[in-house]
């Protein structure tokens, strides 16, 4: 076994100069050799006057020179001429385990950065030099980048619009310009408490998030809480920070932003939202109110002109047919103005359900059967042929988009007819509303949607109406999923024509009229509740021929009235005034014996768009609005017996 010194100097007899080939020839030659050959850094062996006498691999790599050609420089050859001036002829002495820095120059002129270990030995009775030379022009890369990298991180940082800080041991031990601004607390930020100057209420919080992330526990999360500035003025902030090692023990770094112009804002937008929507359940209140008022005087005046004229005959009934037609005119403005109000508000529900669009358009054309014979149009609905159209709708708003155009149909028509028809075309269901009237004109037909705007305008304009009407209709339909447009030829007529998606039948069609009638054969019982003594006087006059009527006027007669008589249809106001709303007292006479079943109607002033879904919703089985007609508030009764009989 050699030793180490045995390998690196080995007994030769030849004393010329040679290079470590011819030196390496005892046992341990190719070991040696192996070491000269493998390092991957220069190796040089020089006399003392410089002079190389051999070098390994990676030294001729790094100059750019062959073996050959390396040997017999001198290492003067190898640096910078200005610096070759300043080697000493003869090296006395090694670097001493030392590392010198030096530039060095290649074949081809280039310099580059070198660090260089010396050593002065006995080489066959010899004093050579070795040196390793290791090129450092990647490490010098590397740290002129980091150097770089570092000052620009620096001014980043410096510069930064966010707060930066690093806390340790809960002190801030580095805060960039911007903290210091935040804060208010300037160059004296730094190793102060980073609890100190949080606000009182958000210690424990932040606090308990600093030990958590030192500890590892949780990882970068952002999390808001207030600083308490010298001035005593709070600040709100978001922070974020992570763990890290600084200086050989655990740190956070994080960054702060300063949010309170935002938290400030949206308080301003929550107040703001607060106080649009006290305005906006304001308005709706209102509007209800506004409804509920003139609807109720509105029910006698509209009702009794409609029982009168069917009890008297002669003169008064042009006079009647006066007082009707100008109820039902102040009717559909005031509908008009209600209905735009909601829709412009944005406060109108829709209540989507499957529905059978043929049985409402029935409905809607007994409605108006009377008005038009008033004026000698016929008034028919078309069927379809073998097909049922279902579409899922809001049945209050279709119901008033079917009303604004039989209502307008009948208005620009002087003679002819008006002919509803339902059908299904693909997967749509297609509503149509045909009439022989005037027709519009081409140049208004682009105005024709528009609110308030009619094509008969000025003191000279032949038609009546608010000019709503049509824009309320294209409103409704739209937020129904419809689609609405017109045909229309000036002296030939118009047809509306609305496109809804279809839907899928839910059973058998029943027809709840039909039901109605030939379940209500005989004397029905009916019991109808209504705080105003005029409006009970009427449901007498409307449905006493026909059935056996008791009013009462509050809730607690009518809990009365229907413990000790067993009723068929009850009808309900929902305005009762006191502490009892329709919708409470119908609650109450479900739990009585023999009321499970019974049909009950809501029959109410409320009547703005998704009040009826909102009484059914309740658990009425039916709603009729204010004002009504015999004929309208009769029918309602019968569908609903018809519905609770199928």
């Amino acid at each position: 076994m050699h030793s180490v010194d045995e390998v690196l100097h080995p007994d030769v007899s030849d004393t010329s100069e040679h290079s470590l080939h011819d030196a390496t020839t005892g046992p341990h030659a190719r070991l040696l050799q192996a070491i000269f050959e493998m390092s991957l850094d220069g190796i040089f062996i020089e006399t003392l006057e410089g002079k190389i006498l051999d070098c390994n691999e990676a030294a001729c790599r790094m100059f750019g020179y062959t073996h050959e050609e390396m040997v017999g420089l001198r290492i003067h050859d190898l640096v910078p001429e200005d610096f070759a001036k300043e080697l000493p002829d003869v090296i006395e002495e090694d670097t001493d385990g030392k590392a010198l820095e030096r530039v060095n120059r290649r074949k081809d002129g280039t310099l580059f950065p070198t660090e260089i270990h010396t050593k002065i030995i006995d080489l066959d009775g010899e004093r050579r030099l070795i040196a390793y030379v290791r090129d450092m022009s990647e490490k010098k890369r590397v740290e002129a980048y980091a150097v770089e990298a570092e000052s620009k991180f620096r001014s980043i940082v410096e510069q930064s619009l966010v707060g930066i800080y690093i806390i340790q041991d809960n002190r801030l031990v580095y805060v960039n310009p911007r903290m210091e601004e935040i804060t208010g607390y300037g160059p004296s930020l730094k190793g102060m408490s980073a609890i100190d100057i949080i606000h009182p209420d958000d210690r424990d919080t932040v606090r308990n998030h600093i030990q958590k992330r030192i500890e590892g526990e949780i990882d970068q999360v952002r999390y808001p809480f207030r600083f308490l500035r010298p001035d005593g003025q709070t600040i709100y902030v978001e922070a974020q920070g992570m763990r890290f090692e600084y200086e050989g023990r655990p740190a956070i770094m994080g960054a702060l932003l300063d949010v309170t112009d935002k938290v400030e804002y949206e308080r301003e937008l929550i107040e703001a939202r607060e106080r649009a929507e006290e305005m906006n359940r304001l308005k709706t209140n209102f509007l209800a109110n506004m409804s509920h008022e003139i609807r109720t005087p509105l029910t006698s005046i509209i009702g009794y002109a409609d029982v009168l004229s069917e009890e008297i005959e002669g003169t008064p009934q042009e006079l009647l047919a006066f007082i009707r037609q100008s109820g039902e005119r102040l009717m559909e403005t005031l509908n008009s103005v209600l209905d735009l109000a909601q829709i412009e508000s944005k406060s109108i529900h829709i209540d989507l359900r499957p529905l059978d669009l043929y049985e409402l358009a029935q409905n809607t054309v007994q409605l108006f059967s009377r008005q038009a014979e008033g004026k000698g149009l016929s008034i028919r609905l078309e069927q379809p042929a073998d097909v049922r159209v279902m579409a899922c709708i809001d049945q209050a708003a279709f119901n008033r988009v079917l009303n604004n155009l039989v209502s307008n149909a009948i208005k620009f028509t002087h003679e002819g007819e008006v002919v509803l028809s339902v059908d299904k075309e693909g997967d749509r269901a297609v509503v149509r509303v045909r009439d022989t009237g005037i027709g519009i004109g081409e140049a208004f037909k682009e105005h024709l949607f528009h609110a308030f705007r009619q094509e008969s305008t000025g003191q000279s304009r032949e038609y009546e109406g608010s000019g709503l009407g049509l824009v309320i209709t294209r409103h409704l339909v739209e937020l129904m999923g419809g689609e609405i447009h017109v045909e229309s030829t000036r002296g030939v007529g118009s047809t509306f024509i609305i496109r809804f998606p279809a839907a899928e039948p839910e059973g058998e069609p029943v027809d709840r009229l039909a039901a109605g009638l030939k379940t209500m054969q005989g004397k029905y019982r009916i019991l109808a509740v209504d705080d105003h003594d005029h409006t009970r006087t009427l449901f007498k006059r409307m449905l006493g021929k026909s059935y056996e009527v008791d009013t009462v006027a509050t809730a607690t007669e009518l809990i009365e009235a229907a413990g000790r008589t067993q009723y068929d249809v009850v009808l309900v106001d929902i305005n009762l005034g006191g502490n009892t709303s329709g919708v409470d007292l119908l609650g109450a006479l479900r739990k009585m014996p023999g009321y499970r079943k019974t049909a009950i109607l809501a029959c109410t002033a409320y009547a703005l768009p998704g009040d009826q879904e909102r009484f059914l919703s309740a658990g009425f089985d039916g709603y009729i609005s204010k004002p009504f007609t015999r004929q309208q508030l009769t029918t309602a009764i019968q569908q609903v017996v018809g519905s609770k009989a199928g």
